[in-house]
């Protein structure tokens, strides 16, 4: 194996490497958020906050998968490329790159965190449902208080 081949086979293992880390984190990304969601509604906070930063968070692992099949299909060239006695072909177009979709898979990582943490500033707790008995004490109440209207003022009684 001469240092060439030597360096490229590095180069594929840390890319592969970085690839199930970017997954992990976007995986991560959609469990943290579904576990505050989660722990949010307990206290009765609607879950439609977590939306947009997991629709992100799953954008990610898109592009991830994307990432993986370009990794596939360079390969199967290659090994078509041998088979057949030729060079192997030089992938230097910028979609062929594993960088490319490494640094989109991380910006939209960084861009899901920081929607999420956006999202949580404006959470805010919905009003405690009423239980049967309040509402039972409320009817009460407004029974043995009617309302009673005034008249406008100039209005004369008759």
């Amino acid at each position: 194996m001469t240092d060439s081949e030597g360096f490229e086979n590095r180069s594929r293992e840390i890319a592969d490497t970085t690839r199930r880390l970017l997954i992990a984190l976007n995986t991560g990304g959609i469990a943290v958020t579904f576990g505050v969601a989660g722990s949010l509604a307990a206290q009765d906070v609607a879950p439609s906050w977590a939306v947009a930063p997991v629709s992100v968070f799953v954008a990610g692992l898109v592009v991830s998968a994307i990432s993986l099949l370009m990794a596939k299909h360079k390969a199967i060239k290659r090994r078509d490329a041998v088979r057949e006695g030729q060079a192997e072909p030089n992938f230097k177009v910028w979609h062929h790159r594993n960088f490319t979709y490494e640094v989109i898979t991380l910006v939209i990582f960084v861009v899901a965190v920081y929607v999420g943490l956006n999202q949580l500033q404006y959470v805010v707790p919905n009003q405690p449902r009423a239980t049967q008995e309040q509402v039972e004490v409320e009817k009460t109440n407004s029974h043995n208080n009617p309302i009673q209207s005034t008249p406008k003022s100039g209005a004369t009684d008759g």
